[in-house]
């Protein structure tokens, strides 16, 4: 008799169980779904076929919001990367593309992939124009990476500088947003490579060049020892739109030695109208006080020139 009951009772229980998933499953209630997981492991490998069924799931949501917002930047972004080996396309291709995430963790890879695309097609001016200004930190920039793998890689690319500097002299010197990142950069990759006998090419593209990028290069005549390009390009700033242009041509001209300079100097040391006001504390009573940059630079720059009669 027991034994009958404890099976009938076992047998309601599944009855009552295999009734409830019915139920459930006919209200459509089941394990959670966590979309931004699969989101997530779809990009992590690089799956374009889940990719592209996650960014058209309406289930997910919009496609301005997350998860799904995602997986349709990251599609783009992949299918913006793919080498079409087309260069009558590459230069607008290489402007348009988009990093993966993956891109977003080795920036250099990202941009070196598409540079040596660019120096394949021989398209060489849009390597220096939209690769060598990019990081900072000068021989840990991306520019200045970018420019190393590509010589590394047997890219000709020292002889397709020249030619940029030649046929871009002036105005057109790398004309870009980062002017003067780029021009830190081109320096910097130049020295690392040894290459400190370009100071009479690097002074005919600089004339009449972005103000932004004869600050950038000023540090290159002075690691380089050209005291004459050298002074000539940072005479060129004392006249600058920016303060810190004349600050930068002032210290330029005191570290190169520059004695003829010191009449310029003089006068922009005497007169020079920019100042900032920073806050001193005295007695404890705040007061703010005048401070003029460039006239310091310049009486800075004089000091160093004047203990330094004979200096060639």
């Amino acid at each position: 008799m027991q034994q009958h009951l404890k099976n009938a009772a076992m047998l309601v229980a599944l009855v009552m169980t295999s009734s409830c998933a019915g139920v459930m499953k006919e209200l459509g209630v089941g394990p959670k779904r966590n979309a931004s997981n699969e989101v997530s492991s779809a990009i992590k490998a690089r799956d374009v076929s889940r990719l592209t069924a996650l960014c058209d799931d309406e289930t997910l949501g919009s496609v301005e919001r997350e998860p799904r917002h995602a997986a349709c930047a990251e599609l783009v972004a992949i299918k913006s990367n793919e080498d079409t080996g087309d260069c009558s396309t590459v230069v607008e291709r290489s402007r348009s593309a988009k990093m993966t995430r993956a891109d977003l963790d080795a920036p250099v890879d990202f941009s070196s992939r598409w540079a040596a695309r660019l120096a394949k097609c021989e398209k060489y001016d849009e390597i220096f124009e939209q690769f060598a200004h990019l990081g900072e930190g000068r021989d840990t920039s991306t520019g200045v990476q970018v420019l190393q793998r590509l010589e590394r890689d047997g890219v000709p690319l020292f002889a397709a500088f020249g030619r940029y500097a030649r046929e871009h002299a002036g105005p057109s010197f790398l004309n870009v947003k980062a002017a003067s990142y780029a021009g830190s950069h081109i320096g910097t990759w130049l020295l690392l490579a040894g290459r400190r006998d370009q100071c009479s090419m690097l002074l005919k593209a600089l004339t009449d060049a972005p103000e932004g990028v004869r600050v950038g290069l000023l540090f290159y005549f002075e690691e380089a020892g050209c005291k004459a390009e050298g002074t000539a390009v940072a005479l060129s700033l004392l006249a600058a739109k920016k303060d810190t242009s004349r600050v930068r041509s002032c210290a330029s001209l005191g570290k190169l030695g520059a004695t003829t300079a010191q009449p310029q100097l003089q006068l922009l040391a005497d007169s020079d109208s920019f100042f900032v006001v920073r806050e001193t504390v005295t007695n404890g009573r705040v007061y703010g006080v005048k401070v003029f940059p460039v006239r310091d630079a310049c009486r800075d720059a004089l000091t160093s020139l004047k203990l330094q009669p004979a200096r060639k």
